[in-house]
């Protein structure tokens, strides 16, 4: 009998299933697929003498060759939890789809295991969650189709972030440490910018990256956040940009469940000449900014004044 190929056996797996799989839904599937050579492996096999034992040998090999698949296999990673396998072809169609004019994905691509399509836009309302309940972060979606684009067409290209929000740092303080960093005039919230993106990989990584870059030029913290990423070279690339960069980078899955992958690097000072230039071309940053001026007049942040994305009820 041949010896048992994994990666062609791998490929054949995910052509049969036609969507990404993880590496033990492919070994479970490889068990019943081809049940005489994985009986004729386990015989060979010093460690698997039963099909839960060879099913796990075989999870871990196909782990193990994760950079041999992508390179000469066709077959790329999504970098999600667990890992998943899927054929470049299937992603290339996204891929390939045409941006708009502020570089957002089309709406047709598809997130996690395929069975659910989201648009960028549907990233938005899930970002905010995510930022409230498990941040702090108090958000609002900046629409650039609410700029005033006075200087042409692409005049206010990598100009808007998609998210912005504001962290307030002074909630717990005392009166007395209020009023000294008042009288030292030092900062008492910080200011922050997201870059969504449904899908990041290796084509359009560092594209996305430096969007991000651009976009969050005046604020405190910056962040690029994506709901899927494809492969793990451009995970690679993501850390090392984000190392020389300072942007952050979080992942967004499908349910809403946020991950800081990298942490953002602090700037010390808001950028007012870039937030100038943001206040006189889009009615949303304006809104942002008038409730940062009044947050720093009274103290008060009231979430009724943000994107909607608890009931105001909750509202200590």
């Amino acid at each position: 009998m041949a010896k048992f190929n994994l990666t062609s056996k791998v490929r054949e797996v995910l052509e049969e299933r036609g969507q990404p799989m993880t590496a033990r839904e492919i070994a479970a599937r490889m068990l019943s697929k081809y049940p005489e050579e994985c009986e004729e492996k386990k015989g060979r096999s010093v460690r698997a003498d039963t099909d839960a034992e060879l099913e796990n040998s075989l999870r871990h090999e196909i782990l193990s060759a994760t950079k041999r698949l992508e390179k000469n296999h066709g077959i790329l990673t999504l970098e999600e939890r667990p890992k998943k396998f899927g054929l470049a072809k299937s992603v290339d169609a996204a891929e390939n789809k045409d941006d708009d004019l502020d570089g957002h994905t089309s709406p047709t691509e598809v997130v996690g295991d395929g069975t659910r399509k989201l648009s960028e836009s549907d990233l938005y309302p899930m970002l905010l969650q995510h930022l409230w309940e498990d941040l702090g972060i108090y958000g609002m979606r900046i629409d650039e189709r609410h700029s005033r684009n006075q200087h042409g067409w692409r005049g206010n290209h990598w100009l808007h972030p998609d998210i912005v929000g504001v962290r307030n740092l002074s909630e717990d303080w005392s009166r007395k440490i209020l009023d000294c960093v008042e009288a030292r005039g030092e900062p008492k919230a910080e200011l922050l910018s997201f870059e969504v993106k449904l899908e990041i990989n290796r084509s359009n990584v560092r594209e996305s990256f430096f969007q991000a870059v651009s976009n969050s030029s005046w604020a405190n913290y910056g962040y690029l956040v994506a709901g899927r990423v494809v492969g793990s070279e451009t995970m690679k690339e993501l850390r090392i940009l984000s190392n020389l960069h300072g942007i952050g980078f979080i992942r967004l899955d499908a349910e809403g469940q946020g991950q800081i992958e990298f942490q953002a690097r602090e700037r010390e000072g808001v950028d007012w000449d870039t937030a100038n230039r943001l206040v006189e071309e889009n009615r949303d940053f304006k809104k942002y900014i008038d409730l940062i001026r009044t947050f720093s007049q009274s103290g008060r942040l009231n979430m009724r004044d943000w994107n909607d994305v608890i009931d105001p009820g909750e509202e200590d």
